[in-house]
């Protein structure tokens, strides 16, 4: 049963109370779309994403008049991409190929700064 503000002014009730979300994540799955031999990279001419196949030599920007414009022998699906997943678990990465503080810096390098 769903009850709106009004109602739970007129039964004298208090509305309730919006409790912030709090997440503790304890690893990363890296999960790729493109299966090989595509890869997808950032053309710095255009600063658009592209694919480009390495034994083909062929490449594609992935949009193209506002429409997807990968090819679809460049898509993987989510049987590949799911074998093929990669998880990274902190604090315990035995490998140390990555770590929380190197995760932290690579993503607010590439996000936007956040207003305030």
């Amino acid at each position: 049963m769903t009850i709106n503000t009004t109602e739970y002014r007129e039964m004298n009730l208090q509305e309730p109370v919006q409790e912030p979300v709090y997440s503790a994540f304890n690893s990363v799955i890296f999960i790729r779309s493109i299966v090989k031999p595509w890869a997808r990279h950032l053309s710095q001419k255009a600063n658009e994403f592209y694919v480009f196949n390495a034994l083909t030599r062929q490449s594609e920007f992935e949009v193209r008049n506002k429409l997807n414009n990968r090819p679809p022998d460049a898509v993987a699906s989510f049987v590949q991409a799911f074998k093929e997943r990669v998880i990274w678990s902190w604090p315990h990465d035995t490998n140390d190929t990555l770590n929380m503080n190197t995760l932290v810096q690579m993503i607010n390098q590439t996000l936007p700064p956040r207003s305030t």
